[in-house]
């Protein structure tokens, strides 16, 4: 009898020491192995020559977890009379895996748990940063098929390609995590676990990252280009800034070719913590007050929102100084319902006590059950990429509905083969407020596009034809512009100007000879 040892195998794997038989005797001996179960003798059975010997392998493939002390027997001869007996001796033990992070091994148990953290902090949107989890093997020989998972779904920000491996023996395996985040300002969390065949058990490793990105902001929010003489330009600057070290692209939504406000450079790319002067100008075209509400949109953030305002004056027309806070009490008074009606009614109803002016000069409606003004809910701060859609006509919910709006939005002239007979398009202006409302058309001198009637005053509740004029200069070319109008109540009563808003006509044209093409 003498004994072999497999020492510890982990369950479900297997070990294969080696072990020799020889055949002393002048005859030819057959031989067979009879091995208990986990055991297997390689090869099982054979002939050995005379004076011969075979190298045997021992496999121990256990499945249960326990010591293990067997005979294996091997009988030979002619009728296999004689038997020799071998002492089999083997531990079977589960694998003792745990993850961890690097430097940082805090699991000491197989069971599942989530001690272990892999933050990957803030990372740029849409980049992928790569970070490693550990794989500890505190078993004395090699983990082969360890299995690598998670537990999220396939749309989790974390991605691990290695899904097995083999860990060696009283060693660590580092497995490759990437984080590429989707939607600026989420936060990820997932988990990793690994597995062995026949282990129920899971090592876990929680894995966090959050994504961020651009952070531009506006030097400011209202640029008050004051009043202006009729012909003359007013000049001003303003810094966007990027404090993120996430680069981005801006731009703002006018169309500066046709618009009284211009921005040099409305559209750009602003690089991680940089900042950009920007040059503005305003160079009305007619005595009126001017303003227009800017979007700024920026890639991978919500829009910004820039106020633009100015006044226009000349020898003989001197409208009153359009300021910022009479945008202010505009918005107060549009978000309480008050702005659909005319000046003369709202100073009659403030001198009757019906209204009520506030601390801050908005008009307020009076309840009839007390001797106090009511304190009704003033202008409501909504989200700006709440407002970019809100814009009074295509939103089903409106926070400010339109006073005056366009029949359509977009207007097209497709093919123009004949340059000098162009029939103009026809479309309505509506104004759905109590007041009569006056509207100027603010193109620029030279432009193909034009409005008729250039200035005209609409009734109330009522609504104007218009027609679109175009006089392209050039054949075989694209034409596209934004046509504004600005439009302000008639009358007086309030301090000015009460009502202050911009429409805008889209028109895009192509002008090809001999062909009807759309642009769309």
């Amino acid at each position: 009898l003498c004994a072999i040892g497999c020492h510890i195998s982990p369950t479900k794997y297997t070990v294969t020491p080696l072990y020799r038989i020889f055949d002393e005797t002048d005859l030819t001996t057959p031989f067979c192995w009879m091995t208990p179960s986990y055991f297997m003798m390689i090869p099982a059975k054979g002939t050995l020559a005379s004076r011969a010997k075979c190298q045997v392998k021992v496999v121990f493939y256990p499945w249960v977890t326990q010591v293990f002390d067997v005979i294996a027997v091997c009988q030979f001869g002619d009728a296999g009379q004689c038997k020799k007996y071998v002492k089999l001796e083997a531990i079977a033990k589960f694998p003792h895996l745990l993850l961890s992070v690097p430097g940082e091994l805090s699991q000491t148990s197989g069971q599942e748990d989530t001690q272990s953290v892999l933050s990957f902090n803030h990372v740029a949107i849409r980049s992928t940063a790569e970070k490693y989890m550990e794989v500890h093997n505190f078993s004395p020989v090699s983990i082969s098929r360890a299995g690598a998972g998670s537990y999220a779904f396939d749309l989790s920000a974390f991605s691990c390609n290695i899904k097995e491996g083999v860990v060696p023996a009283n060693g660590t395996l580092q497995i490759p995590i990437t984080f590429t985040p989707q939607i600026v300002g989420i936060q990820s969390v997932d988990y990793f676990h690994i597995s062995r065949p026949g282990n129920i058990s899971k090592s876990v490793l929680k894995v966090m990252g959050s994504c961020k990105g651009p952070l531009v902001c506006l030097q400011l929010l209202k640029l008050n280009f004051g009043c202006v003489t009729l012909g003359e330009t007013a000049r001003s600057t303003m810094e966007i800034s990027n404090t993120s070290d996430v680069p981005t692209f801006y731009q703002f939504e006018m169309d500066c070719s046709q618009s009284v406000f211009v921005i040099d450079e409305p559209c750009g790319f602003l690089g991680g913590e940089s900042t950009k002067t920007l040059k503005l100008k305003f160079r009305p075209t007619h005595p009126i007050n001017c303003y227009r509400r800017v979007a700024c949109l920026i890639h991978h953030q919500d829009p910004l929102f820039l106020d633009l305002l100015g006044t226009c004056h000349t020898s003989t027309e001197t409208p009153a100084i359009l300021q910022p806070k009479h945008i202010d009490l505009y918005l107060v008074n549009a978000s309480r319902r008050l702005t659909t009606y005319p000046p003369d009614i709202l100073s009659i109803m403030l001198a009757e006590g019906k209204l009520a002016l506030d601390l801050n000069g908005a008009l307020m409606l009076v309840s009839p059950t007390c001797c106090e003004p009511e304190l009704t809910e003033g202008h409501t701060n909504i989200l700006s990429i709440v407002e970019y859609f809100d814009d009074g006509i295509s939103s089903d919910v409106t926070m400010f509905p339109p006073h005056v709006t366009t029949s359509v939005r977009e207007l097209n002239f497709q093919g123009c083969p004949q340059l000098d007979n162009i029939t103009p398009l026809p479309f309505c202006l509506i104004n759905y407020t109590k007041g009569k409302v006056s509207v100027v058309w603010t193109a620029r001198p030279g432009s193909p596009f034009s409005v008729t009637p250039l200035t005209i005053d609409i009734p109330p509740l009522k609504s104007i034809a218009c027609r679109l004029h175009f006089k392209p200069n050039m054949n075989n070319m694209l034409y596209a512009a934004e046509m504004d109008d600005h439009n302000g109540v008639v009358g007086g009563g309030l301090s000015p100007p009460e009502k202050q808003s911009t429409n805008r006509l889209t028109t895009g044209f192509l002008l090809l000879l001999g062909k009807q093409k759309r642009v769309g």
